[in-house]
């Protein structure tokens, strides 16, 4: 490659952007490097910026205050890093090899991402099936992300389709021959999740952009050979692989060496969502005392007959009992309320509580497989409801299923 003064100038300020970027975001270095970057992205943030105060607790946001701060500074720091290297290198170190172990680490870091993703796919636990309370939700109070991630939780098979894209992408990657392959896989389908993030408002804008910015860098490197194919119809000479080492013995240890990365990474990945998976795994309904949505056919207050009128918003629209030890009501006005739950199935006891509060135990009974009736005190109130139970099979959402042919479009 003829390296002019801006092609040299570019490779320094990504080649510095990048291994920041990389060694800082969602890598196995970024947890030690956290401590080294809060403190200097607090003084830019508020004491040079004039910030109000950097929000620095868990939020499960990418996109955050301190992010953006941590990106102007890795590119304050790119800048004067290319200014110094371009002083004092004089073309000491080669621009090619340069750019050559920083193809090596954006593609790996890149592959590792897709894995991270592409596995929490396949496994299905970065989205989940609707909830009750999901499929309960008035459909326009769900936020863009709400939708969206509802959209794909609903599908099973789709959203394992997708991560099997993300995942072939990655392992496409992990060999210089099918890079560019490899690379087309991954901003054809990073491209479209960069989309969602933007257009359906998840936090994940900065990190989905960069990992389509790093797919673009590895396309660029056959530029040429990619435009003679696609556009002018031509053909194209094979990319030449030269060894990374003169020595032999450096490249056998370099083999051996990528063979034990990759082993890790796919090892680390595997294990970090199967143990995912087991944490955050759904219990299954029959593991469930009482599994159902729940919709109050009668209330009685203090031995009165309560109408349930939705504009009583101190009735209850629907009880949620999803998990063993947690139960939802959802009131008239929309509002929901968690409480810790434990049932006791020899008393036939549910005990209800809300942090620091009281608990208040109700007794229950299932005239049939439909029904159940509540009983017991309540707060202040003494409270008889008797609800129709729903299961998810009775949402059209739910039970609609897959048709090979169909007559008329069912959109409903």
């Amino acid at each position: 490659m003829q390296w002019t003064p801006a092609r040299l100038l570019s490779l320094r300020f990504f080649t510095i952007y990048f291994t920041l970027y990389c060694l800082s975001s969602q890598f196995i270095t970024s947890g030690l490097l956290a401590y080294l970057w809060e403190p200097i992205v607090l003084w830019l943030g508020e004491g040079v910026l004039g910030l109000a105060e950097i929000y620095m607790g868990p939020s499960g946001s990418g996109d955050g205050v301190f992010a953006y701060v941590q990106l102007l500074l890795f590119f304050l720091l790119s800048l004067l890093g290319t200014l110094a290297w371009s002083w004092f290198d004089r073309h000491r170190i080669s621009p090619d090899k340069i750019l050559e172990w920083l193809e090596v680490l954006v593609r790996y870091y890149l592959a590792f991402q897709m894995l991270i993703y592409g596995l929490a796919k396949v496994y299905y636990i970065q989205f989940q099936e609707p909830s009750f309370a999901r499929l309960v939700q008035p459909f326009g109070e769900a936020s863009p992300m709400g939708l969206l991630w509802t959209f794909m939780g609903f599908s099973k098979g789709y959203t394992i389709f997708a991560g099997w894209g993300e995942t072939l992408g990655a392992l496409l990657l992990f060999s210089r021959r099918t890079r560019m392959l490899g690379a087309l896989v991954v901003l054809g389908v990073m491209g479209n999740v960069m989309a969602m993030n933007f257009f359906y408002d998840v936090p994940v804008k900065i990190h989905s952009s960069h990992l389509v910015a790093m797919a673009v860098g590895l396309l660029l490197l056959d530029a040429p050979r990619l435009w003679s194919f696609f556009v002018q119809n031509g053909g194209t000479t094979a990319q030449l692989i030269l060894p990374h080492f003169k020595k032999p013995r450096l490249e056998r240890a370099k083999d051996i060496t990528k063979v034990v990365l990759v082993g890790l990474i796919m090892a680390g990945s595997l294990a970090g969502n199967l143990l995912f998976a087991a944490k955050i795994k759904t219990p299954s309904p029959e593991k469930v005392p009482l599994h159902g949505l729940y919709a109050p056919q009668s209330f009685t207050e203090n031995g009165i007959d309560r109408p349930l009128l939705i504009t009583d918003t101190s009735h209850w629209q629907y009880l949620i009992l999803e998990r063993p030890d947690m139960a939802q009501i959802r009131q008239m006005n929309g509002k929901s309320q968690r409480y810790d739950l434990e049932v006791d199935t020899l008393r036939q006891q549910l005990i209800f509580q809300q942090e620091d509060d009281s608990p208040d135990t109700l007794f229950y009974s299932e005239p049939d497989a439909r029904s159940l009736i509540l009983e017991g005190r309540w707060q202040s109130d003494s409270i008889w409801v008797r609800f129709s139970r729903k299961t998810k099979d009775d949402f059209l959402l739910m039970n609609r299923g897959f048709h090979w042919v169909t007559e008329q479009p069912f959109n409903r």
